[in-house]
């Protein structure tokens, strides 16, 4: 049973189009926006047929050539996808229902939807930001051309004379396959940034590629520029030169899978997976759980098995169990890059600590929808006016979720006052055998 999710993207809700007992073929669109409101359209991404039908989700049950069900049809080798008919561009990125597949789900459409005057740039972001996702780096490698194409679609939508595609500079495999590709392209160059979270934010992608620090409230266009993520090119690709619509989703599957550690990329999982089929393909769980994140480390959400892959997934990573710190005094330090309040309250709970502060990274601006940004991303100030506030409500930890540069002058203050630190990827890192979030330099 395949669950698609309806709200996988920034605007309007789409309505269901389909009904129950209705027999669907891969490709077919099973909701949209209103016609003229910021949104989304949904497609099938198998062929079947829908069992239940509410305003979240569709529930379709795939049906094989016979109208009997089987285990699984992989859209990558799914023959009849229903192709989009539409004339121009924009209107078939549109009808493919092509979102932000590495953040929070903008319509590309509408981002593409403007003249940058002949001047502007456009940054292919493939730094992914989060340890462990490798999805980015692996489809650069194996469908570069893909890529390029989508970075050239966007750079004549929106008017704009220079591209960079943006990954780590630990990254040389992706940096000669895509240099080697761009050989002959003029305004399109490769740039790295360093290993450090959180180098993949938008904003600090402008400011290490173009030497511009935008404001916490502060879009791209201000920089003259658009950031699109590697996976959403491709889409773009995919509905303009395939005219295919977005009916899979590459992630990164992380963690104790199987009787081993695994950290792997899925191409082309059809939307409406669950994590529970993709971890019992894989070998299922052979050790206690402690955490399902569905995201990165460091932003994202605890879920279940029974959460379906959508158009935004990045990973899937199933942890080992928090350690026990039960009647623990504990003060949270909140990031705007990273863990905020309500995700470190929920680690402090599974420790079995007890909350006694709260304090907000220096660096951390509250804005109008509730949640925190950084006025500087990866690059902080120290922090000990916030420690010392969290020792003075008498914590003897602190759980931070703060990005690498802002924990290290956590570490520089917390051990002298005699204060643990637990930090909101500890447990993952713990779960990979990697060293914890701590000092970047011994």
């Amino acid at each position: 049973m395949k669950k698609i999710t309806l709200m996988n993207h920034i605007g309007e809700p789409a309505e269901p189009l389909v009904e129950i007992g209705e027999t669907v073929e891969t490709g077919q669109v099973i909701a949209k926006s209103e016609e003229d409101a910021l949104g989304s359209i949904y497609h099938s991404s198998i062929e079947g047929k829908v069992k239940d039908v509410t305003n979240e989700a569709i529930f379709i049950k795939p049906l094989d050539k016979d109208g009997l069900p089987i285990q699984e049809m992989s859209p990558e080798s799914e023959k009849d996808i229903l192709k989009l008919d539409e004339d121009d561009s924009l209107s078939l990125i549109k009808a493919a229902g092509v979102v932000g597949s590495g953040g929070a789900g903008f319509p590309t459409y509408k981002k593409l939807d403007l003249d940058l005057g002949g001047e502007g740039i456009v940054i292919a972001n493939g730094v992914e930001c989060e340890p462990y996702l490798l999805h980015n780096k692996e489809r650069m490698k194996k469908n570069p051309e893909d890529i390029i194409t989508g970075i050239k679609t966007a750079m004549s939508l929106v008017n704009a004379n220079k591209a960079y595609i943006v990954v780590k500079e630990k990254e040389k495999k992706v940096v000669d396959v895509l240099t080697n590709k761009l050989k002959d392209e003029e305004k399109i160059e490769v740039k790295t940034v360093k290993d450090i979270y959180p180098m993949g934010e938008e904003r600090a992608i402008i400011r290490e590629v173009l030497g511009k620090l935008l404001e916490p409230d502060e879009l791209p266009l201000e920089a003259n520029t658009v950031v699109l993520n590697i996976e959403t090119l491709l889409n773009v690709k995919r509905a303009i030169v395939d005219r295919t619509p977005v009916v899979a989703k590459d992630i990164t599957l992380v963690g104790r899978i199987g009787e081993g550690r695994t950290q792997k990329p899925l191409f082309d999982v059809p939307l409406g997976t669950t994590i529970e089929e993709l971890i019992e393909e894989s070998g299922g769980l052979s050790n206690s759980v402690g955490e399902i994140i569905m995201g990165g480390p460091f932003t994202g959400q605890n879920v279940t098995l029974e959460t379906p892959v959508n158009k935004t997934t990045g990973g899937v990573i199933v942890t080992l169990p928090l350690p026990n710190r039960e009647k623990m005094k504990v003060g949270l330090l909140e990031c705007g890059c990273g863990g905020q309040g309500e995700r470190l309250t929920e680690l402090a709970e599974k420790m079995g600590a007890e909350v006694v502060g709260t304090e907000k990274c220096k660096q951390a601006v509250e804005m109008k929808n509730g949640n925190l940004k950084c006025t500087n991303p990866g690059e902080c100030p120290g922090q000990a006016e916030k420690i010392l506030n969290l020792k003075k409500n008498k914590a003897d930890a602190v759980i931070t979720g703060t990005c690498a540069d802002c924990t290290n002058t956590v570490m520089g203050v917390a051990p002298k006052l005699k204060l643990g630190v637990f930090h909101s990827t500890d447990h993952v890192n713990r779960t990979m055998g990697d060293r914890l979030v701590r000092k970047l330099k011994e």
